[in-house]
């Protein structure tokens, strides 16, 4: 019988077994980028794989259940045995009955969510943006306030300044008092008479910080927790928190298996998970549909196949060059913007698109215009926010890594997306900013821009993929150039 042991060595969990290194090569996956490294470099010990699990078995916690389900499925006799402190660390569970009650009511996946939290004592939250994550947080943490008493800390991660503000806003209208709850950012200072700080993620790997305190908090809870990808410095910060109540939110988890495995094994096991369907079908959010416009271009881009082989990214670039800069392709986005009235958000990759679709829509007359990116203050990004949510006709041009997440605008019910891509996250994420009920619209529209190149088409049918697993309807149009 094959033995599977289960224990805690300096904080981390470690597993012991004559067949560790199956176990291993399990929860492992081939490094894309090695074998480019490889070629650059010409380096040929970089390792082809990566690894969630050490060769000495060590790994994060929260990976157990994951271990222990591939285990089972194992052909062979096996033993499991758990020390009583691997037992102790592995479900802090909390002895809580019922939940602090904040200004508004908790839907039903909202209830189960903080149950399950309390019950499992650690663990990752996957709900569809738009589920009322925030809420769901909000109730947590005041819950949790309650139960440790007097003294007590707890600290929410967020990823952005804009979204740091926005948080803090919501926790004050829901009921929470404004005298336990402070901001920490590079626009606020650290105040730690706070029994809640909510704090960027950013400031917290500022080398002129020193966070020491940080560690010794009551509980932990990362927001956008998809973000956390195992190649990014937080998870140091991460593992140096003494205690074991940590909770992760997001509204989908990342594709990369290993980043996948790393938020489960610093935060822990995913305890629920709402779709972004299941919260249609009852109501909650607002209905969506995708018209893909497929352009049909007179031109092709110069792609050089010769020289990709030195340079994996070049035909990529030339491409995107192409359609970024087509005058006929953004005197559709154009023509879009005019024939509808009502409020449009538009999300560009590049801010030299971004300028050009600016410039073109501005041309308009009977439209206000905002382009937000990276320089543009989070003042002012939060009064464009405040202006959608209570004006028509307005377009609203941004960096897609800047409003495709966390971002709240309910009166918004068309998306335009003007940049090429595939990225799961940042597409469903992006979905999730215009889903938000409210009594302008009737359904969300998406129009989503394709063209008839190499990569272009190739990404749409990645794109299809995720309409089709989110139960999004979608229609086909080719407009010819």
């Amino acid at each position: 019988m094959q033995k599977f042991i289960f224990d805690i060595n300096k904080n981390k969990a470690v597993l012991i077994s004559d067949y560790l290194d199956n176990v291993r090569e399990h929860f492992s996956a081939e490094d894309k980028t090695a074998s480019i490294i490889r070629f650059k470099t010409g380096n040929k010990f970089i390792p082809t794989r990566k690894y969630v699990i050490t060769k000495t078995g060590t790994f994060n916690i929260g990976l157990f259940f994951e271990i222990h389900k591939y285990i089972k499925s194992l052909q062979i006799p096996t033993e499991v045995i758990l020390t009583e402190k691997f037992k102790k660390k592995l479900l802090p569970a909390l002895n809580i009955k019922d939940y602090k009650k904040l200004n508004l009511d908790l839907k039903d996946h909202q209830i189960e969510a903080v149950n399950q939290c309390f019950k499992q004592g650690r663990g990752t939250v996957v709900v569809a943006t738009g589920g009322g994550k925030t809420l769901i947080c909000a109730t947590l943490i005041e819950t949790l306030l309650e139960h440790f008493g007097a003294g007590s800390k707890i600290v929410l991660i967020v990823p952005g300044i804009q979204l740091i503000d926005q948080t803090y806003k919501e926790f004050i209208n829901y009921g929470i008092d404004k005298n336990t709850i402070s901001m920490f950012s590079g626009d606020n200072k650290l105040d730690l008479n706070s029994r809640i700080i909510i704090a960027g993620s950013n400031i917290l790997l500022s080398k002129k910080q020193n966070i020491d305190w940080l560690y010794d908090v009551d509980a932990i809870l990362i927001d956008e927790v998809h973000k956390v990808r195992a190649s990014n410095e937080i998870n140091k910060v991460l593992s140096k928190i003494k205690t074991d109540h940590k909770f992760g939110f997001t509204g989908t988890m990342p594709e990369d298996i290993i980043d996948q495995w790393n938020i489960i094994g610093q935060i822990g096991p995913i305890l629920t998970k709402v779709s972004s369907h299941t919260l249609r079908e009852e109501n909650l959010l607002t209905q969506a549909k995708i018209k893909i416009l497929k352009l049909h271009h007179k031109n092709n881009p110069k792609y050089d196949f010769k020289k990709s082989k030195e340079d994996l990214t070049i035909n990529w670039e030339t491409e995107n060059d192409f359609i970024y800069n087509s005058e006929w392709r953004n005197d559709i986005i154009k023509s879009l913007c005019g024939k509808i009235n009502n409020n449009i958000l538009i999300l560009v990759d590049r801010i030299s698109h971004g300028e050009i679709l600016y410039n073109k829509i501005s041309t308009l007359g009977n439209k206000q215009v905002f382009f937000i990116r990276g320089e543009v203050e989070v003042e002012d990004r939060e009064k464009v926010r405040e202006i959608m949510e209570i004006s028509n006709n307005i377009v609203c041009i941004a960096i897609s890594n800047i409003f495709s997440t966390g971002i709240n605008i309910k009166n918004l019910p068309y998306i335009i997306f003007a940049l090429a891509g595939k990225a799961k996250v940042k597409i469903i994420q992006a979905i999730g900013r215009g889903l938000r009920l409210h009594e302008n619209k009737e359904r969300l529209i998406i129009f989503d821009i394709v063209d008839n190149f190499i990569y272009s088409t190739r990404h749409l049918q990645n794109r299809k993929v995720l309409y089709n697993n989110e139960k999004i309807p979608y229609v086909e149009t080719t407009i010819n150039e």
